[in-house]
């Protein structure tokens, strides 16, 4: 058996530590490759931002918080502000300065601790004088501690975008203005026509009728002082037209100011129109009415207004065999929905005869009162007219 000696043992040793050095030499040679590695990409990656910096149309910037200065501005701040990026190194309070008035204490905040994730918009003076809108997107950089140790932002001009914007709100305004003056103008015409049907039914009851029913009685009176049976005959014929004509006039009275409606009965009233209808229609009705509370007087002629026109259409147009006729509450309003099995209509547009203001004319009524019409239907699937008005008044004074 082979022994080994003292020197052995040393050879062995240093053996051992030169492979040790030789591992360590071998790590420190990779950590350096991967530092010149990670550096290189660093450096790349700077560049191209760098790079993307220069030239954006957006101001980009560095705020050194601790420092009171820039790190870096982009050369945007030249066209945003008029001033270079290096009047912005050579005096960091320019830019705090560039705030209006009103906005500097929102800047100062900005630029030192960020805008925590908002965009906020702030006014800028220009080296010209001249104002410009600007939106801000700032973030704060934090030191393991949490003290702020930078802000890096983007800076861009909304001035077009805010301008649009007011141009867009004053136009805006102009149309509500406009329309409320429509409706307005609207609301005055239809009082005036309600107020003239009013006058009208009145001098109906007070001297047409009456003028109308004194002569039945006399016609009466006639009858019975006449002995002759032909002409007995003629007289009652003429009786029984002048009777025709009173009952012609009292429905004539009745649709020009329905009696009932100021009393609150709008569903009441609506029915007996309805069993006119019947009367003067060849076709079926069917009138549901789910209301259970009282209506302004002003709503409850506005909704009748518009079933009149719509049943006046279905008579005139519709050449149906029946009609639903719906009224319920819906969404703190009511609802009136007309549907008819006629012919249905190709143009809803269209203007019904003898001067009234017809589809249009609901559609102005409902709209006037707050609420909506629309009409729908085509050739040969009858017709549908819907409409919403509120159970309160719409204000309609500017």
């Amino acid at each position: 058996m082979m022994r080994l000696g003292a020197n052995d043992y040393l050879l062995k040793d240093r053996l051992g530590r030169l492979g040790d050095a030789f591992r360590h030499a071998r790590e420190e040679q990779m950590l350096r490759r991967a530092n010149r590695a990670a550096e290189a990409a660093l450096q790349e990656s700077e560049t191209r931002f760098r790079r993307l910096a220069e030239n954006a149309q957006d101001l980009i910037f560095r705020y050194r918080a601790e420092r009171g200065c820039f790190e870096y501005m982009s050369p945007a701040a030249t066209a945003l502000t008029g001033y270079t990026p290096e009047d912005f190194y050579a005096d960091p309070g320019l830019a705090f300065r560039l705030a209006h008035p009103e906005d500097c204490r929102e800047q100062a905040r900005a630029f030192t601790a960020g805008t925590d994730g908002r965009t906020l918009t702030l006014r800028w003076i220009r080296r010209d004088g001249r104002l410009v809108w600007t939106e801000q997107r700032n973030v704060s950089v934090r030191a393991e501690r949490g003290v702020p140790m930078a802000v890096d932002g983007i800076i861009r001009d909304v001035t077009e975008r805010r301008s649009a914007e007011e141009s867009t709100a004053a136009l805006v305004q102009d149309l509500r203005a406009g329309e409320t003056q429509r409706r307005v103008l609207v609301a005055r015409l239809v009082t005036a026509k309600e107020e003239e049907s009013r006058r009208i039914a009145a001098d109906i009851h007070d001297d047409s009728i009456q003028i109308m029913a004194s002569a039945g009685m006399r016609l009466g009176v006639l009858a019975r002082q006449v002995k002759e049976p032909e002409q007995l005959e003629s007289l009652r014929m003429l009786e029984q037209v002048v009777g025709e004509a009173i009952t012609r006039l009292r429905r004539q009275m009745v649709d020009l100011r329905p009696v009932g409606l100021d009393d609150g009965g709008l569903a009441m009233v609506l029915e007996d129109y309805v069993d006119q209808c019947r009367q003067d229609m060849d076709m079926t009705f069917d009138f549901q009415s789910r209301l259970t509370g009282d209506l302004p007087a002003e709503i409850q002629i506005t909704l009748f207004r518009i079933a009149q026109e719509a049943l006046a259409n279905v008579r005139k147009h519709a050449v149906a065999r029946h009609v639903e006729i719906r009224l319920d509450e819906v969404v703190e309003g009511v609802a009136l929905r007309i549907t008819d099995d006629g012919i249905g209509m190709a143009s809803p547009m269209e203007k019904s005869p003898l001067g009234h203001l017809g589809l249009t004319g609901m559609r102005e009524r409902a709209e006037t009162a707050g609420g909506w019409c629309r009409v729908g239907g085509r050739p040969g699937a009858g017709t549908t007219v819907e409409c919403w008005l509120p159970a309160h008044l719409a204000d309609a004074t500017p």
